[in-house]
């Protein structure tokens, strides 16, 4: 399967979004320093494929999605929850808000 180069951006930030707090921690920076580091606990990821996109984090994340209906499928991961959810269900529950351009 090949990716676009925008698809592939995009995973890759989703990736380090989510790898970045299991590498530095707020608890093991300087005490002096007073910067933290956002957690993104439950990002949550609108496509017109859950399938194609599960495929795509599977090997990624080296893990099987837990699935709820097809609509829906999510990694749990030290640092939260990668949620996958489909943009025809999203429009279903709010309207215009999937919209594509």
């Amino acid at each position: 399967m090949r990716l676009h180069p925008a698809h592939a951006a995009i995973a890759g930030a989703m990736l380090l979004a989510l790898a970045a707090p299991c590498l530095i921690h707020p608890q093991s920076t300087n005490e002096g320093s007073q910067r933290d580091i956002p957690v993104l606990q439950s990002p949550c990821l609108i496509t017109a494929d859950v399938r194609r996109l599960v495929e795509f984090y599977e090997p990624l994340l080296n893990r099987k999605a837990n699935w709820s209906g097809e609509d829906y499928a999510e990694f749990p991961t030290r640092a939260g929850v990668l949620a996958i959810f489909s943009a025809v269900a999203q429009e279903k529950y709010i309207p215009s808000s999937a919209e594509t351009v």
